[in-house]
């Protein structure tokens, strides 16, 4: 048998995470330079020193609140298309640009789909945080409310709570890294199921009977 060299393993993955990276940075560099620039156009007002601080701050947190609501959308759609794009990237071994279309061809003629995929996989993985949390979010609840009464005379539950959770966040990463194995596993089944199925669609041939 062929014995597996770390040394070629290690150049190998490198060239898919330059892929993944250049990706990365064309789809989502457009949306960091919107946001930066929306910014600096909302701070050249206050740079004049003509305006007033209280309407400006307030001006400042619609401002933010608008551009969060209608970035979330497009945030959602992005990371489904990315999430399509490192999967031609890493299953089908293509390019950059190549993925790029590729990607979006995945992602545009299975829209609802991957939508679907996604909703049912945020539900479980938000169900499963909060699980693995809850131990810690029902020993800290307690004493942060003793704690806000002025209950407390001593630091020693904190104490005992760090120690918890000191030894309690091994079997945490443990979880999360199934989980989140689990979510790269089926987001890589749903594309390697729409890819084939869109490649062995059947195609009829008009013909005598």
């Amino acid at each position: 048998s062929e014995s597996i060299e770390f040394g070629g393993l290690f150049s190998e993955s490198l060239g898919y995470f330059w892929r993944l990276f250049g990706a990365g940075i064309i789809i989502w560099l457009p949306v960091v330079v919107f946001f930066i620039l929306a910014f600096l156009v909302m701070l050249i007002p206050a740079m004049n020193g003509n305006v007033d601080e209280a309407a400006f701050g307030g001006g400042m947190v619609l401002f933010f609140i608008s551009l969060c609501c209608c970035l979330f959308p497009i945030s959602i759609a992005l990371s489904l298309y990315y999430l399509q794009v490192k999967r031609s990237i890493i299953v089908d071994n293509l390019g950059v640009i190549e993925s790029l279309a590729r990607g979006w061809q995945v992602l545009s003629g299975n829209i609802l789909i991957l939508l679907l995929v996604g909703v049912v996989i945020f539900i479980a993985s938000a169900i499963v945080g909060i699980l693995v949390a809850l131990p810690l979010i029902m020993l800290m609840l307690p004493l942060v409310g003793a704690l806000i009464q002025g209950n407390i005379t001593s630091w020693q539950p904190f104490i005992a709570v760090s120690i918890f959770a000191l030894c309690y966040s091994p079997i945490a990463w443990l979880i999360n890294g199934i989980i989140m194995t689990y979510t790269e596993s089926v987001w890589t089944l749903t594309y390697l199921r729409l890819t084939k199925s869109n490649e062995e669609a059947p195609v009829f041939v008009e013909g005598n009977a």
